[in-house]
């Protein structure tokens, strides 16, 4: 199993960010590792948003299938925990986990 910790920083007044990723093996062992800069986003739930995707993907991509995912956007991680996801929670949650959902596994 991996843990894979995901972060953003969101800067209002110019609707700019980056994100950051970090995966580590069931010993702490490192795995990889992921930042962007200058993304284009609303607010700071979806650059949170964004960084989780960009994990999800990065797990899938390194053929990964067990992970924890920790991060700040803790709405966002137990909405994709639910059995039945709450398709009806408002935005900004609910369009950032339409596109992570199907990365799922």
């Amino acid at each position: 199993m991996a843990k894979i910790n995901f972060d953003g920083a969101f800067v209002p007044s110019l609707n700019v960010g980056g994100v950051g990723v970090v995966a580590r093996a069931d010993d702490g062992s490192f795995l990889f590792a992921r930042s962007r800069g200058g993304l284009k986003a609303r607010s700071a739930i979806v650059m949170e948003g964004l960084a989780l995707r960009v994990g999800v993907l990065l797990a899938k991509e390194q053929g990964i299938r067990r992970v924890v995912f920790e991060g700040d956007a803790k709405g966002l991680i137990d909405v994709l925990n639910e059995p039945v996801m709450q398709w009806h929670m408002n935005w900004p949650k609910r369009d950032v986990v339409w596109e992570v959902a199907p990365l799922g596994w």
